[in-house]
């Protein structure tokens, strides 16, 4: 499927059906998990029209293409977005998602703790569902968000997180619903005397890709690894059958892995067993560190990837990811021609609500902006 949006030439899959349900029925849901991935596009930050652009590229040739191809297509997708987001950007935002039943286009600025929000509540118990259901959907058959929301009762229930400028690997939420079922409670072993399974789970991608923008005109990557440690892209709580949101203790990503071994809570004998860092998946996710970053975290390049294995790691993202080279360009291209305004608005949006109000977040994008400003060059230097 070849979209065009304003000059964009987007390459999609083939439309993938939605197997949780009958289209036309909403009184069964045959898949064994009910899996929500939750992504924040431009939350109080509607009257930034570059930064906007910025980010709807990446997510158009970065995010957007990694879930379309997603070899589990049992998932829905729910992207919230301002309200007021500028017309243009959300008729492209809807242009892009609408093939796809079970992709959400929603108004709301609000956050839940298992989406890495402030609000309490998770799809679990139905608060989530409840606020989805009330605000405006632009795309997606609200059916499918309907009877998810009746069934999640009496389902594993999945949340994972995905900012809107980071990928995953396109087995990855298969590989996340099959180690559900093989390791949470579920309605058929409640009734074990022993519990043989968990209450609940944490995923998280051991190994991905980072994408920076650099004056090469296709962008730098490097590899990172951990081992102790949980990136956003991916991250993902499991309930099981049985398991109440506010019984499952929440942590910040970066204190996530270490907490969980330490608290455990899960049920299993090893706290271990509470937590799992993916490694089957080689490269299990791919992040973009660019100016148009709210945290600007990991922005500065370090340890780029030589240039004599540079073509076999495209060649994983192109594979893995479904993102092209070519793509990968123009989303190069825009962010370098237009980084000074970037870097601008992405200042002025720092201390919006719910985003960090960081000063050296600040700092750092208004050096960039200067750099812009007087054409020095931007390549970042490997540390």
């Amino acid at each position: 499927m070849i979209l065009h949006l304003h000059g964009y030439t987007l390459r999609a899959a083939a439309v993938s059906s939605f197997v949780g349900m009958g289209m036309e029925d909403v009184d069964a849901w045959d898949a064994d998990v009910v899996h929500i991935v939750n992504t924040r596009f431009m939350q109080h930050q509607a009257s930034l029209p570059t930064l906007g652009r910025a980010r709807f590229l990446l997510f158009a040739y970065f995010c957007f293409p990694s879930m379309a191809h997603q070899t589990s297509q049992n998932f829905l997708w729910i992207i919230r977005t301002d309200p007021n987001l500028d017309e243009t950007l959300r008729n492209d935002m809807v242009e892009l998602l609408r093939p796809y039943s079970n992709f959400f286009l929603v108004a709301s600025n609000n956050n839940f703790l298992a989406g890495n929000g402030s609000l309490e509540g998770a799809w679990r118990d139905g608060i989530a569902s409840a606020e989805v259901l009330r605000s405006s959907i632009y795309c997606g058959d609200v059916r499918l968000l309907r009877a998810a929301r009746k069934f999640e009762s009496e389902k594993i229930v999945l949340e994972t997180r995905l900012d809107a400028d980071d990928g995953l690997h396109v087995d990855y939420l298969k590989y996340v619903q099959e180690s559900a079922v093989e390791k949470l409670q579920s309605h058929d072993t409640m009734s074990l005397k022993k519990p043989l399974k968990a209450s609940w789970h944490y995923w998280c991608a051991r190994r991905h890709i980072q994408w920076h923008v650099d004056e090469n005109s296709v962008g730098e990557l490097n590899k990172v690894e951990h081992s102790h440690f949980c990136i956003t892209a991916g991250l993902t709580i499991g309930f099981a059958h049985g398991t109440s949101a506010g019984s499952v203790k929440l942590y910040p990503h970066d204190t996530l892995f270490k907490q969980v071994q330490k608290d455990g809570g899960c049920g299993m004998e090893s706290n271990e067993r509470c937590i799992e860092l993916v490694s089957d998946i080689d490269i299990a996710a791919m992040r973009s560190r660019t100016v148009t970053s709210a945290g600007m975290m990991g922005v500065t390049l370090e340890g780029k990837i030589d240039g004599n294995r540079l073509k076999e790691f495209w060649e994983k993202l192109e594979t893995g990811f479904k993102i092209s080279l070519e793509e990968a360009k123009l989303v190069n291209s825009f962010i370098l021609k237009n980084l000074e305004a970037i870097a601008l608005e992405n200042e002025m949006g720092q201390c919006t609500e719910g985003h960090s109000c960081k000063t050296k977040s600040k700092e750092k994008l208004l050096r960039m902006r200067d750099l812009a400003k007087y054409g020095a060059k931007l390549t970042p230097v490997a540390k």
